[in-house]
């Protein structure tokens, strides 16, 4: 497979920092990930990149200190908040990325439709499924891929929704004595689903406690989705900073549902927004200051879940002073702006040439009704 990842500033300072933690520990460590560098460049920075991210999340990460070669075992053991978790890395190369979503890399403008690396996530994840087996604590696979747009765009809220229950459609429910249509529900029957066999509703790769989805390069950030029936469960709540999702199985398996929790609001430069969304708290000031309802929010911004408002909302009434005079600076500057003279000539005569149209229409109405 050919390596699509270039050497930059940012990778050469992830490489020398990573030489340099690795250090610390029994040499053989580095010497495996020296031949591993030299052997497979991209899934060797993948490895660094996520220690890395692990780290800036307060996580305490070594090599995994098990040498043994008779069996692979996770890359890291962490620790946070004194709970004790294993890592295990598995990265999707740009070129598995872009054969999996057809998006190039670097990201063009217009490049039209693309498909989610759910495939691909679901293969990497069963291909590390033993390495996780017979642990004494949680174990997550962290999948990371250096192909940010194709991460920037599989690796949110829909997308691990249908990792967790596999892809849906949408049913009617039919009555076949009245023949009356119900409301419309999404049904599934699991296949694709990363923890589960299509059409059984017990749960598989139990040795998996979760995910964590990771974006790498100067752009990072990390999701997370959950084991529904793990043999060790990991706490979401030692890692404050990463939204999961996990799957909820209804009484009897006969309805699944899937639920975020823990969903931060983070800074990613744009201003403090949601890590499940690119919905930034000031994008809601103007509700939140008339007190709409969030189903009024959620009419005017779909793809928002109450738990996404209600995270913006907490973060909203924290710091509502400098966001209300933000707002206010905002709406005084969009005020003074003012169109170019021939913009807004163009306009003039558009809203001209509609006023005439509607008058021709009024008075062919009045004449109709004198007849």
């Amino acid at each position: 497979m050919t390596e699509l990842l270039v050497p930059n500033e940012f990778l050469n300072e992830l490489e020398a920092e990573h030489r340099k933690w690795l250090s610390l520990f029994d040499p053989q460590h580095l010497r495996n990930w020296e031949t591993d560098h030299a052997d497979h460049y991209e899934s060797a920075m993948a490895e660094a990149g996520v220690r890395q991210l692990l780290q800036q999340h307060n996580v305490i990460a070594q090599p995994n200190p098990d040498l043994s070669t008779a069996r692979r075992r996770p890359d890291f053991l962490c620790s946070a908040s004194e709970v004790n978790f294993f890592v295990e890395v598995a990265c999707i190369t740009i070129e598995k990325a872009i054969e999996e979503t057809g998006l190039p890399h670097p990201p063009r403008r217009s490049t039209g439709g693309f498909r989610n690396l759910n495939d691909a996530i679901w293969s990497a994840v069963k291909k590390k499924a033993d390495q996780c087996g017979n642990l004494p604590y949680p174990a997550l696979i962290a999948v990371g891929t250096f192909h940010s747009y194709a991460a920037q765009l599989s690796f949110s809220k829909s997308m691990l929704d249908m990792l967790l229950t596999g892809e849906v459609n949408w049913s009617r429910r039919v009555d076949t004595h009245t023949s009356s249509v119900g409301d419309a529900q999404l049904t599934t029957d699991l296949r694709s689903a990363l923890f589960f066999t299509p059409g059984q509703s017990m749960p598989i790769r139990s040795s998996i406690s979760g995910l964590l989805l990771c974006t790498l390069g100067n752009e990072q950030n990390m999701m997370g989705v959950l084991h529904p029936n793990p043999t060790h469960p990991f706490p979401p709540r030692i890692l404050p900073d990463v939204s999961f999702c996990e799957v909820r199985i209804a009484k009897g398996g006969n309805s699944f549902s899937t639920h975020w929790i823990q969903i931060p609001v983070v800074e990613n430069g744009r201003g403090p927004q949601l890590a499940t969304s690119r919905v930034t708290v000031q994008d809601l000031v103007p509700y939140f200051q008339q007190s709409s309802s969030y189903q009024e929010i959620m009419r005017w911004i779909p793809t928002l879940s109450p738990e996404e408002i209600a995270a913006l909302e907490r973060y909203y009434r924290e710091h509502q002073e400098e966001l209300d005079e933000e707002d206010r600076l905002i709406r005084a500057r969009s005020g003074q702006r003012k169109n170019p003279d021939w913009v807004e000539q163009i306009a003039a005569e558009a809203r001209a040439d509609r006023l005439a149209k509607l008058a021709q229409v009024r008075d062919a109405n009045a004449v109709g009704d004198t007849k």
